[in-house]
């Protein structure tokens, strides 16, 4: 299945783009494609606990299985004072 990916400002400045898609075989979770993104493009360190996905204007856990064709935006969360 294919997944569209939306990169946050920190996360996209270490790809190089914003925009792109991912595949992954069906009932993939959140954490597979953390895992995936991770291993496919290492600089990107988004595999951590401290990267949010959001998916249909919700944050999503780990273990939600995503569905074909939905847009992941990932955030590195962060805090600042």
């Amino acid at each position: 299945m294919k997944i569209y990916i939306k990169l946050s400002a920190s996360y996209s400045a270490a790809r190089g783009i914003d925009d792109f898609s991912i595949d992954l075989p069906e009932n993939s979770t959140v954490d597979l494609l953390l895992k995936k993104l991770s291993e496919d493009y290492s600089n990107l360190n988004v595999d951590r606990k401290e990267t949010m996905v959001v998916i249909n204007d919700k944050i999503m856990s780990r273990n939600r299985i995503l569905n074909d064709g939905e847009k992941a935006t990932i955030f590195h969360l962060f805090a600042g004072g």
